[in-house]
């Protein structure tokens, strides 16, 4: 199975636009709106998979025939932008996403068989890719998980860089008071 891509964001009509792209061919298609919350996915061309991410509970992804992939931090207790590894219930198959180290994330079945693979170094958080090139064989992913993996794997990094962020800039901040504090006294 070939490495799914997410595309930069782009302006669409009804709010930013992002392209998952498998290879040349574009996969899913997920429109952001304007309050930042990515609700809604098309895959494949069909109707759109209703999408739901919540800092306690995890993240979810409903198909339009009803089925459900989700993602919830193992450990209790754990925002899901603070936690180590995912459990992860794609449509009833269990799979787990494990941080090995810093940015290197990979994907396990129940059964500890290496999946895939993402980073956040080298412009990961912006360049997102699903590294599916370990994969024994293409039959052991199908399409939607590949997909519900995918955008698993652009949250994560994004939610744990946002969160970066805030602590380094109230850091600038406080710094900035301290040393405008002692200049002037």
């Amino acid at each position: 199975m070939e490495n799914l891509q997410w595309s930069r964001r782009e302006k669409g009509e009804s709010g930013t636009v992002m392209k998952l792209r498998q290879g040349a061919d574009v996969v899913a298609v997920d429109v952001i709106t304007q309050e930042g919350v990515s609700g809604r996915m098309s895959v494949g061309g069909s109707e759109p998979w209703r999408l739901h991410v919540a800092p306690d509970d995890g993240a979810s992804a409903t198909t339009p025939d009803g089925r459900v992939y989700s993602a919830k931090p193992e450990e209790a207790g754990t925002k899901f932008t603070k936690a180590k590894a995912f459990t992860v219930d794609a449509n009833g198959r269990a799979m787990r996403v494990v941080n090995e180290s810093s940015n290197n994330w990979v994907v396990e079945d129940h059964d500890g068989t290496k999946l895939g693979q993402f980073t956040g170094f080298n412009s990961g958080v912006r360049d997102v890719e699903l590294d599916l090139s370990d994969l024994p064989s293409d039959d052991l992913l199908s399409q939607e998980e590949a997909v519900f993996l995918a955008w698993l794997a652009r949250i994560a990094l994004e939610n744990r860089l946002e969160s970066r962020s805030t602590i380094i800039i109230a850091t600038l901040v406080l710094l900035t008071i301290l040393a405008l504090a002692v200049f002037l006294l």
